[in-house]
C-alpha cells in the first residue's frame, strides 16, 4: 500500500496515529506521489523511532495504484480506450442514420466484458456521431455494479432530447459550445473552445468534477485524437474473426508487447501506455 499520510485533508494524518498509537514497525510498498505527501510520511515515521520497512512488493503496489499515480502526477484522469474492430480492420460499416444496422462484431462474452469495465470506472465517453448513429444508454446493465458518469462530446447540440444517453440511469455531462437546449436534472452542459485543445480541455474538466477515470467507447475520430495526442493510459481493443470487406477503418495503434487474451471467436489485446508505465 501507499505511504501513511503526513497531512490534514479529509482525514487526519495517518503518520500521526501510527505514532500515537506507537507502531513498532511499519512496511511500506510505495512512496505517494501526492506532493503533499510525497517521503513525509516515511520521514515523520522514522524520525519517531519507529522501524520502516519500504519497496516491499513495490510493483504490485505501484499496478494496484496506478491510476492514482496518473491522477496525481498529471492532474487528469486515467483514460481507457476499448473498440472492437473486425480482422480487416474496421470497426463498423459507413452509416448515416441510425436507421442502418450496425456491424456485429463483439460477441455475447465480450459484451459482458465491456459492461464489466464500465462498473470499473467513473466515466465513460462517447462523441456525437456515436450517439446519434448508435443511440446508446452506456450503462453497466449486464454487470453487477455502478454506472458510470456518462460523457458526450456534442459541439452544435445536435443529440435530441429523447436519446438513449440522456436516461436517469446516471448522470450525464455534455461538452458543447454554447448554451445547451436539452435540460433534464442528471444533465450537466460544460462549454469549451474547440478551436483550442479539446482532449486537454475534457479532461481538466472531468478532473475538476473528481471523475478519476474515464473509458474512451467513442468512434475511430475520438479514439484516435486520444491516440494522437498520447493522452491514454490503456487501452483494449478486441479483434474478431468477423470480416467486413469494407466500412469504417479501425484507430491505428501498435500492438507491440500487448497481452492477448482469447474469448470465443475474438481475441483481446490489452496495451500499456509507455508514457504510464515510465512511473511503474
Amino acid at each position: 500500500s501507499l505511504e501513511p499520510c503526513a497531512h490534514h485533508g479529509k482525514t487526519p494524518p495517518c503518520a500521526e496515529l501510527i505514532i500515537e498509537k506507537k507502531i513498532p514497525k511499519v512496511v511500506i510498498a510505495v512512496s505517494d506521489p501526492n506532493p503533499k505527501v510525497s517521503g513525509k510520511g516515511i520521514e515523520k515515521i522514522q524520525k519517531s523511532g519507529i522501524e520502516v520497512t519500504t519497496g516491499i512488493l513495490q510493483k504490485e503496489a505501484e499496478e494496484l495504484n496506478r491510476a492514482f499515480f496518473v491522477n496525481q502526477l498529471y492532474n487528469r484522469p486515467y483514460v481507457i480506450l476499448k473498440w472492437a474492430q473486425s480482422s480487416d480492420g474496421f470497426i463498423d460499416y459507413r452509416r448515416s442514420t441510425a436507421e442502418e444496422a450496425p456491424a456485429q462484431i463483439s460477441n455475447d462474452l465480450t459484451h459482458s466484458i465491456v459492461h464489466r469495465f464500465r462498473t470499473h470506472v467513473q466515466g465513460i465517453m462517447v462523441g456525437t456521431d456515436t450517439a446519434l448513429l448508435d443511440n446508446p444508454k452506456l450503462t453497466a446493465r449486464k454487470w453487477f455494479g455502478n454506472n458510470p458518469t456518462r460523457i458526450v462530446i456534442d459541439r452544435e447540440a445536435k443529440i435530441p432530447s429523447n436519446a438513449a444517453i440522456f436516461s436517469e440511469d446516471s448522470a450525464v455531462i455534455v461538452f458543447t459550445q454554447s448554451g445547451y437546449p436539452v435540460r433534464k436534472r442528471n444533465i450537466k452542459p460544460i462549454i469549451i473552445d474547440f478551436n483550442r485543445d479539446t482532449n486537454r480541455q475534457i479532461l481538466k474538466h472531468l478532473y475538476a468534477e473528481k471523475i478519476y477515470s474515464v473509458l474512451v467507447e467513442g468512434g475511430t475520430r475520438l479514439l484516435s485524437t486520444f491516440i494522437d495526442k498520447n493522452l491514454w493510459d490503456e487501452a483494449y481493443i478486441e479483434i474478431a474473426a468477423t470480416k467486413l470487406i469494407s466500412g469504417v477503418k479501425a484507430p491505428e495503434i501498435s500492438m507491440d508487447n500487448a497481452i492477448t487474451k482469447k474469448y470465443l471467436d475474438s481475441t483481446q489485446h490489452h496495451l500499456k501506455n509507455k508514457i504510464t508505465q515510465n512511473f511503474l
